[in-house]
This record gives C-alpha cells, sequence and structure tokens, in this order.
C-alpha cells in the first residue's frame, strides 16, 4: 500500500545499523527488490532503500565495533521534543536526543522503561516509508518484554495505543496486539523461554514478502539464518532470520 503520511504514534520507518553495510546492502537488494542509494560523508555513509522510486527503509554503518547490529523502528510524532520529555517522564532514557537530520525531519532514540530501544521521527521531507505491507516494505513491529505489562502501561500512555483483547496469532501465546483507532500498529509479547539474558529487550520488525518459499533460497544463499519458522500463523506465515551482518529481522508471507 503506498502512503504518503503516516498516523501519530505509529511506525513509520525503520532503519539497520550494520556492521557491513555492503553486505547488509546486498542482502535486502536481493531478499527485498530494494534499490539502495549510496551513502556520502554528510550523512555519515547512510543510505535509503528505495522501492518503487520511494523510500521504505535506511541502513548505515555502525559507529563503531561495540554498537550492535540491529533494526530500529521510528514512531511518528509532530512534536520531537515534547513527546521525547513526556517519555522521559514515563521511564524512558534518552539515547540520541532530539536532533535535526538536515531538511529530512527531526530524530530522537531512547530505551523504553523495561531496556528496549525505539526511534522517534518528526517528518520534514521525509514523511517516512512510502509504503507499508506490499512486498518489501515495513508490515508490522513486536516488541519482546521482560514485563509486558509494564510496556503497555508506557506506549498507551505515551502514543494513545489501544489494546485489542484476545487478539493472538495462536490460541496458546500471551500475545497483546494495539491499535490507533482501528488501525492495528504493533504487538507486546513476553520474552520467550530461553533467550539469553545478556540480550535487551527489543523492538521486532517484520517487512512483507511476496513468497516465503523464494526468501528461505534467498536466505541459504547470502549467509543469513533461519531463526525461527517458517511458522503458520493467523494473518500468513511468518519466518524469523539473522542477516548475514548478525541483525535480527521478520518477514510475513501475508494470507490477506
Amino acid at each position: 500500500m503506498e502512503v504518503f503520511d503516516h498516523l501519530e504514534g505509529a511506525t513509520c520507518w525503520v532503519d539497520l545499523a550494520t556492521s557491513d553495510i555492503e553486505a547488509a546492502s546486498a542482502f535486502y537488494a536481493d531478499l527485498l527488490g530494494w534499490e539502495i542509494t549510496a551513502g556520502n560523508a554528510e550523512t555519515g555513509g547512510y543510505r535509503q532503500a528505495m522501492l518503487h522510486g520511494r523510500p521504505v527503509a535506511g541502513l548505515m554503518p555502525v559507529m563503531d565495533a561495540s554498537m550492535p547490529t540491529m533494526w530500529t523502528q521510528y514512531l511518528k510524532t509532530s512534536d520531537e521534543d515534547a513527546l521525547a520529555a513526556k517519555a522521559v517522564a514515563l521511564g524512558a532514557t534518552v539515547i540520541v536526543p532530539p536532533m535535526d537530520v538536515m531538511d529530512f525531519g527531526r530524530m530522537a532514540v531512547l530505551l523504553d522503561p523495561t531496556g528496549a530501544g525505539f526511534g522517534l521521527w518528526q517528518p520534514g521531507d521525509l514523511a517516512g516509508s512510502g509504503f507499508v505491507r506490499d512486498h518489501g516494505s515495513w508490515t508490522w513491529s513486536e516488541l519482546l518484554s521482560s514485563d509486558p505489562a509494564a510496556s503497555e502501561a508506557f506506549y498507551a500512555e505515551l502514543l494513545g495505543w489501544e489494546r485489542v483483547n484476545g487478539a493472538s496469532p495462536t490460541s496458546d501465546l500471551d500475545y497483546r496486539m494495539f491499535t490507533i483507532g482501528t488501525d492495528p500498529v504493533a504487538g507486546i509479547m513476553a520474552r520467550p523461554e530461553g533467550m539469553p539474558a545478556e540480550i535487551p529487550d527489543v523492538w521486532g520488525v517484520y517487512f512483507t514478502v511476496d513468497s516465503i518459499s523464494r526468501a528461505l533460497e534467498v536466505i541459504d544463499a547470502n549467509g543469513a539464518t533461519v531463526a525461527h519458522g517458517p511458522e503458520l500463523v493467523q494473518v500468513g506465515t511468518m519466518v524469523q532470520l539473522i542477516d548475514p551482518t548478525g541483525a535480527m529481522v521478520g518477514l510475513l508471507e501475508s494470507n490477506r
């Protein structure tokens, strides 16, 4: 679905900080059909992933080897500074304070009260992803939380998210789905048993693909690893993978 604006409080952009920008660019171009722009010194090597001529994601090299290779989601706001201050008052920690990104917009990065990282984005020239829930574009964000109730309270108060009662992709999973109005925006679930304690709570992002079978071929051919799945869920077939540079990401072949 092509979009030109995003709901206040919803995911509007995602980007990858990676230890190997060339390997990541080649992998996601093959997997998701992206055309990826060349980075430059002015933007710190930041690259935009393009789909049908419109931006859908970003890729950037990590600043130093101690930084994790990971995807980050950005939530839309019309007042970056006010929302960041509200998040801090609710128990969040600022990692990157609100700052202008040339004429593209204004960003901040925070840790929520249980330690999961997320970004805020106040659009300028970049409204966010030009497509959602089409092949190669963002489709869903999902939080693995050590305290789902606390996470729910934080995001509901910060962003006005409303929980959908009884929403769960499988009958035996306590899965909390949230909407803004009637639009689904995110899910929260407890950290799975066996998840290493040294891994912090984390927001995972999912991209739509036309074919999980074809995606598995790309994963196998490019040195990525399947971490979970394929699994049938209510909305289709999903796979979680670790990309060739070590970042976790999800894929969904929708049945809708």
